[in-house]
This record gives C-alpha cells, structure tokens and sequence, in this order.
C-alpha cells in the first residue's frame, strides 16, 4: 500500500513542478494494478489519504483508476470515482470522458455515451480526436446510426482527420444495414490515406 502511495505522490509531484502527467505516465500504476484487482482497493485508499493529507492531487490518479475499473468491467465503480472528483478537489479532463466512454462502449450503453458527450460539452470541454472516435462507436449501436455520421462530420469540422478505425467502424455498419452511405465511407477513407 505504501508503493502505491509513493507511486500515486509521485504523480502529484510532477504536476506541481508543471511537468506533464499522462496516460503513459500512469501507464505502470495501471498495469500494477490491471495485473492485481486485490490492490484496487488499497489504490483508492491511498489516494484518499493522500487528500486527507493535503497533498493536491492530480487528475491522473482518479483517471488511472477509473480505467482500471473499466478494463475490469466495473464501468459503476467509474462512474462513481467520477461523481466524487469535486469532494477530492478535481475537475475531469477529456481523457476522464474518454476513460468513461470507453465503458460505455463495452457495456454497450450508447444511452450513457451521449450522457457523458453531452457532460464534457457542459463542463466547457474540447472533445479530443479519442472523444469523436469513442461517439461514432457508441453512435453505431442499434438500428439507428445517423449519429455516427454527424460526429464523423463534427470530427473533420474541429480539425482532427479520422482513423480507419473510425471508417472502418462505418463502413462495416452500413454493409450490415444494407445501406449504400458505405460507398461515400469508402471513398472519403480512401481520399484521407
């Protein structure tokens, strides 16, 4: 418990000296953690007495594990480690959002993704290329996918190009629905290399 708690200071300590903290920087906490659920818990603990202490906490430490939560399936645990971010004096970034969509995908609850869309969009936030590529896969859930298309467009307008992924993820959605948009899909993927 005391490593995890050297581990999530040190975090915090980079971003008071204004250096960067990243999802790479968490990287190694995560995998520590991924590797062994029984330490989630002890985790949390140490970023909770870490604030008690007075430490300022970086969002990467809720960040990192909220997304172990989600790659564990525990997409409540998440949503829960966002709800209390403001009690710990933390504001969700975009990658807090894209951990959070990231869930929702793989619970398949596009309900929730546009909640969460529609948050980041309130919490004055700048939807990241991730973001755009996470709502075209929720949007593409059920019968109806015409959300895709409008974050796909959303995507370009805000400047950032979309993966093949992304395309693919279209392109195999119209051929399933019988739908003829997938030409446009492939021509437009094609013409972005």
């Amino acid at each position: 418990a005391d490593r995890l708690k050297d581990a999530f200071a040190v975090l915090c300590m980079l971003r008071v000296h204004n250096l960067p903290v990243t999802s790479t920087t968490s990287q190694p906490i995560f995998q520590a953690i991924h590797s062994n659920p029984a330490l989630l818990e002890p985790a949390w603990g140490a970023v909770e007495e870490l604030h008690r202490e007075g430490t300022t906490l970086d969002v990467s430490c809720v960040n990192v594990l909220m997304q172990v939560s989600v790659a564990q399936g525990d997409l409540q645990r998440a949503l829960g480690a966002h709800s209390i971010m403001g009690e710990l004096g933390l504001t969700a970034t975009p990658e807090t959002f894209n951990i959070l969509m990231s869930g929702a995908f793989a619970a398949q609850n596009r309900a929730l993704g546009e909640t969460l869309f529609q948050d980041l969009k309130a919490a004055k936030l700048v939807p990241l290329a991730e973001t755009y590529e996470r709502m075209i896969a929720l949007s593409l859930i059920g019968d109806d996918y015409e959300d895709a298309f409008q974050y796909l467009e959303d995507m370009k307008t805000a400047g950032y190009p979309p993966s093949g992924k992304a395309y693919e993820n279209i392109i195999r959605r119209c051929i399933v629905g019988q739908d003829e948009r997938y030409f446009m899909a492939v021509e437009e993927m094609q013409s972005h290399g």
